[in-house]
């Protein structure tokens, strides 16, 4: 229920309305996924019951490093730019105009420097009527077409259980150039020992990250004012509980540590 009201929660704030009729037989899951599709969102089995997941801000809940990817697992992939759609034709049924098949466009920036539209692609969407709401959905797929540029893939055991569809996860690998990662060997209530070293300059502000043994995500400032390599950190502030060994880390320039995916 709480996922659902969050869901309707959202699409009240995001002005998403959805007006539909089902008159052609269909299987359950397309039905349902054609009509959350307005609402930017879908339904998603979790063990006997069913839950929502949805397009809204999360925080962080879960990070992978080089101490719990697979070695050799991971991949990066950046989706071509040439190949990117400069202008979105969203198909909807207008009720001004007794429900008849309408069409609105949303150009990306830039597209006038372009000799004609090149790469347009087509959406229709069943539930949306009016044409304030389907310009409003064509300019927001045309941001997803913007910026939704790389895909990352790897591999974990038994750690990836706690995430389901939608979270929001932190990764840190050294083939981008993220941040360092790996496992804590030991810690106290203001230090941690990592299992390799790592390089702090004076002047430079660092944090880490660590995902506790309940999948808690916690951070702290690291202390340094001169230049090293160690495995012993110091944190600017004391652990609730200090971590325990082989909870996972990721160490780097504050804030940079993981990138969000």
């Amino acid at each position: 229920y709480d996922d659902f009201k969050a869901w309707a929660d959202k699409c009240d704030e995001n002005k998403l309305e959805i007006n539909i009729a089902f008159n052609l037989a269909q299987k359950k899951p397309d039905a349902v996924a054609s009509a959350a599709l307005v609402g930017r969102g879908n339904a998603i089995t979790r063990g006997t019951k069913v839950g929502a997941v949805f397009d809204a801000p999360a925080e962080m809940g879960q990070i992978f490093t080089m101490g719990n990817i697979k070695a050799g697992s991971f991949k990066q992939k950046f989706l071509s730019l040439t190949d990117r759609a400069n202008v979105i034709e969203l198909s909807y049924y207008d009720k001004e105009r007794n429900y008849q098949s309408e069409t609105v466009r949303s150009y990306s920036r830039g597209w006038e420097k372009i000799k004609g539209i090149n790469n347009p692609t087509q959406i229709r969407y069943e539930g949306i009527t009016s044409r304030e709401q389907a310009c409003r959905e064509a300019a927001y797929q045309g941001r997803k077409n913007k910026y939704e540029i790389c895909i990352i893939n790897f591999d974990v055991l038994y750690e990836a259980i706690s995430c389901q569809v939608g979270d929001v996860v932190g990764v840190q690998h050294e083939l981008p150039d993220i941040g360092t990662g790996g496992r804590i060997v030991s810690a106290t209530e203001t230090t941690v020992t990592l299992d390799n070293k790592v390089f702090l300059e004076p002047g430079k502000e660092y944090g880490i990250l660590i995902r506790l043994i309940d999948d808690t995500v916690i951070s702290r400032d690291v202390v340094t004012d001169i230049e090293i390599e160690t495995d012993v950190l110091t944190v600017s502030e004391p652990f609730d509980v200090p971590p325990n060994q082989f909870d996972v880390w990721a160490f780097g320039i504050k804030n940079k540590a993981v990138r969000p995916f």
